[in-house]
């Protein structure tokens, strides 16, 4: 069963109807979801969907920091100790991978932060959930 992170903004209609513009809809095998899931606290199901406030985001954001400093410990570690060995030369190159995705997902998650700041002004919210 494949499971999805939503992130819309939610439009109240006249007769009190919900639609919504979905920004968002990405799979559990997407870096972004894996943060949010990690890190956002995600509701589950439409029906439980939350606000997504810039203070999530700043926490998302400071979570995915903290671990790319982590890792960037262990590239300089790995690069300091590294004397020719195969598998270290494979775990380096993937630590540097990882890396590059912690960064473009810090990246995403500033574009939805500018996201949110434009559509604040205009009395709009985001909301998400994992379904």
């Amino acid at each position: 069963m494949s499971s999805y992170l939503n992130i819309y903004i939610p439009i109240k209609k006249e007769d009190g109807i919900e639609e919504r513009i979905t920004l968002i809809e990405v799979s559990r095998n997407n870096d972004l979801y894996q943060a949010f899931s990690d890190y956002g606290f995600c509701p589950y199901g439409h029906e439980n969907a939350e606000e997504l406030t810039s203070n999530k985001l700043r926490n998302i954001y400071a979570s995915l920091r903290e671990e790319l400093d982590n890792t960037n410990r262990s590239i300089i570690n790995l690069k300091l100790y590294n004397q020719g060995n195969q598998d270290t030369i494979a775990e380096l190159i993937s630590t540097e991978s990882y890396a590059n995705d912690i960064n473009d997902t810090m990246q995403h998650i500033n574009i939805l932060k500018e996201i949110l700041a434009n559509i604040s002004e205009k009395g709009y919210t985001l909301k998400y959930y994992i379904d």
